[in-house]
């Protein structure tokens, strides 16, 4: 029941569900309703949306966020007609947030260079890398595996070689 009328803090549910939830006459649907009010949506891969439905997902959703205080967050690497160029919320437009270091790069470095540079900074403030492949990431995602062993096996080495040399000072 509660997974019909999504009273969790948290759902995830595809845009079919979403539209439907919005403007079916459907019970089922509507039960969904009420949890959305003061909510934050976020659509990812909103290119997707076929361009002959563009304008009805766009009232809809304007619909939606002015009756229910819904703030929807569209999410794409390829800018749809969906949305004009004034609409866009550009984090980097004027001042980069404190809290937030952005960096781009010019020069090209294999995924594992990444991961071990990343393992390096990861040390001492939190680090979160987008890539554009999942075969990137995968690489990226097993060389920090496998530098996250050895780092561990090195603790540990140090331990023993600790514990052995209290041993030997008795």
């Amino acid at each position: 029941m509660m997974a019909e009328s999504w009273d969790y803090p948290m759902v995830v549910t595809t845009f079919e569900g979403l539209m439907s939830t919005l403007l079916s006459h459907r019970n089922v649907n509507l039960k969904r309703l009420h949890s959305l009010v003061s909510s934050v949506v976020i659509l990812d891969e909103v290119q997707a949306i076929p361009a002959e439905k563009w304008h009805a997902v766009k009232e809809t959703l304007k619909n939606v966020s002015d009756n229910l205080n819904v703030t929807f967050i569209l999410m794409t690497a390829t800018m749809p007609r969906l949305i004009q160029p004034q609409e866009v919320m550009d984090p980097l437009r004027g001042k980069e947030p404190n809290r937030v270091k952005v960096e781009f790069r010019e020069n090209f470095v294999t995924p594992e260079e990444l991961a071990e540079e990343i393992f390096q900074v990861s040390a001492s403030t939190p680090v979160m890398v987008e890539l554009n492949t999942i075969a990137s990431a995968e690489k990226v995602a097993k060389r920090l595996s496998e530098l996250q062993r050895e780092a561990s096996n090195e603790i540990e080495e140090n331990k023993k070689i600790e514990k052995a040399g209290k041993k030997k000072r008795r």
